[in-house]
């Protein structure tokens, strides 16, 4: 496949650990491994 044809973005999805799995740690993950990626948070639902 070509280079241009291609990519990746990070999902962080959250199951369990809502309380520290917040909306502020992917862009903490992003700068901790220097990734130049899209990253997105899932909200969990509330209740």
């Amino acid at each position: 496949m070509p280079a241009d044809k291609f990519g990746f973005a990070a999902i962080q999805t959250v199951f369990e650990g809502a309380s520290i799995n917040t909306d502020d740690k992917p862009k903490l993950e992003q700068a901790r491994y220097r990734l130049m990626i899209p990253f997105g948070h899932d909200v969990p639902p509330e209740g």
